[in-house]
């Protein structure tokens, strides 16, 4: 039986995109947020995929954008809408870390405002394995640079797709935040 509290609890539908260069990981943290378990085989994203996830009482649609250039125009339609992203960087690629203002740049112009966003260093089953790799430290600084850069809220946390790490943290820490931004625009009514 539920409490008064959780039957009164309204339940919402958030937009959710993933975004970042091809490669760091996107569909990997996607399918794993799904429950599909990591796949070691590449298949690049053709445009966009979507999910459908259930958490914490709401409905997560969460976006699969591609992160290939010849993708832009494609990506721009569905970015409208949304409520929350997560940025998503290979800690093993210098260029991936290098081009997140050009997502988030991309992600203004398409869907304006402040979306609470989760930037994600993924890949860090890789650490022990490449010598150069950005360290906790750069992305937690890369984060602060971007909120301000962009006047926007930025999130840091590192994610493993292949064993998981973080993964769902991740979408909890969207989630809460996307539902605590809500909650103050409701309040401001």
């Amino acid at each position: 039986m539920s409490s008064p509290s959780e039957e009164n609890k309204e339940s919402y539908r958030f937009k959710v995109v993933l975004l970042g260069d091809a490669r760091v990981g996107k569909t990997s943290i996607k399918n794993r947020v799904m429950g599909k378990g990591y796949d070691q085989r590449y298949f690049m994203t053709v445009g966009v995929d979507f999910s459908l996830k259930e958490m914490g009482g709401h409905t997560l649609l969460i976006w699969d954008l591609a992160g290939q250039k010849g993708f832009d125009q494609i990506r721009s339609n569905y970015y409208k809408g949304a409520k929350g992203a997560i940025l998503v960087y290979d800690i093993t690629s210098k260029s991936s870390f290098d081009n997140l203002a050009r997502w988030i740049e991309e992600l203004k112009v398409h869907s304006p405002g402040n979306v609470p966003i989760i930037l994600a260093g993924n890949k860090v089953d890789l650490r022990e394995t490449f010598d150069d790799c950005i360290t906790p430290e750069a992305g937690k600084q890369k984060a602060i640079e971007l909120a301000s850069q962009f006047n926007n809220s930025v999130f840091f946390i590192e994610t493993s797709a292949l064993t998981g790490y973080n993964i769902e943290k991740a979408f909890t820490l969207l989630l809460n935040k996307m539902v605590e931004d809500l909650g103050k625009k409701k309040g401001k009514k």
